[in-house]
């Protein structure tokens, strides 16, 4: 398999529960994409903060990825 020429980095947020049970996490959703880790980053920050607000403070776990994005 050839890969398309055109690509770039990106950088996934993505939410995945804690389970109580044994401390363990798994079946996470991507919650945004950005183009630069910074903006990830900021981006995981506010996430966390309004999960803390809402009084799930421990139940969800964010996390940044980098992915490559290939362009056709």
């Amino acid at each position: 398999m050839k890969f398309p020429k055109h690509r770039a980095n990106v950088f996934v947020v993505q939410r995945s529960p804690v389970s109580f049970n044994d401390g363990m996490y798994g079946g996470g959703v991507v919650v945004g994409v950005f183009p630069t880790s910074e903006g990830a980053d900021e981006f995981k920050g506010a996430c966390e903060q309004e999960f803390v607000d809402k009084g799930l403070k421990g139940c969800f776990l964010f996390d940044v990825t980098m992915s490559t994005f290939y362009d056709a």
